[in-house]
């Protein structure tokens, strides 16, 4: 059976798009290996006066409530009153609660094992290795927490 000259373009066009895709593919693999062969010998560390933050999923020092059957849960609850309505309204949480995972050379206040208070708008997520971690600069920092800060710091 003989082809049409559209049948006979869309066979060329397929062709070359297959190839080009099996190519590219064979790239990524190849590009993706590497990286997970080179993983093992990988360190990440901030620069400038950056930390590198894992987040919890929820505040650790937020209080707790006990249920009537002993049930104790961190209830993340921030609420509000709001004079216009006259009623109690569900609050954004502003602040992020982390651990500080490592710290640029030149971060002063802050060391590796701190839990840090942070602004939630002023991270950024570092997609490293699906680790789920955050960059924060040092003055983006609100609170920290740890034993002898004052120590620490000579205050």
């Amino acid at each position: 059976m003989k082809m049409t000259m559209k049948e006979n373009f869309e066979k060329i066009h397929n062709d070359v798009i297959d190839g080009a895709n099996k190519i590219f593919q064979e790239s990524i693999d190849e590009v993706t290996q590497k990286v997970i062969d080179n993983s093992r010998n990988l360190d990440i560390r901030p620069i400038n006066s950056y930390v590198l933050v894992k987040p919890y999923t929820a505040n650790p020092y937020a209080k707790i409530n006990v249920t009537e059957s002993g049930l104790a849960m961190n209830t993340n609850e921030h609420k509000l009153f709001n004079s216009d309505t006259g009623e109690v309204d569900e609050a954004e949480m502003w602040e992020v609660v982390g651990s500080v995972v490592e710290v640029s050379p030149n971060c002063k206040y802050v060391q590796v094992g701190d839990d840090i208070f942070y602004r939630k708008m002023q991270s950024i997520p570092v997609n490293f290795l699906g680790l789920g971690l955050e960059v924060v600069s040092e003055n983006q920092i609100l609170v920290v927490v740890n034993d002898n800060l004052k120590e620490r710091w000579k205050i």
